[in-house]
């Protein structure tokens, strides 16, 4: 279902901002070592959820969204 794919498609999302919770202004300079790791995730994460796209023709009018 939409709403399955739309969790799939933010859990990365949520999941970074859990582990970056709580990094106040006393925190910002040493958080730095969190933030470039959870950026990668991120980036890993949606990189695997694409390739499941790659053979869709978004042009058509029925493509996903």
């Amino acid at each position: 279902a939409v709403i399955t794919q739309y969790i799939q498609v933010l859990k990365p999302l949520k999941e970074a901002t859990s582990r970056l919770k709580g990094r106040g202004a006393s925190d910002r300079f040493s958080a730095i070592h969190k933030i470039i790791p959870t950026f990668k995730a991120i980036l890993k994460a949606y990189k695997s959820l694409s390739k499941q796209y790659t053979s869709v023709n978004f042009n058509e009018a029925d493509a996903p969204e």
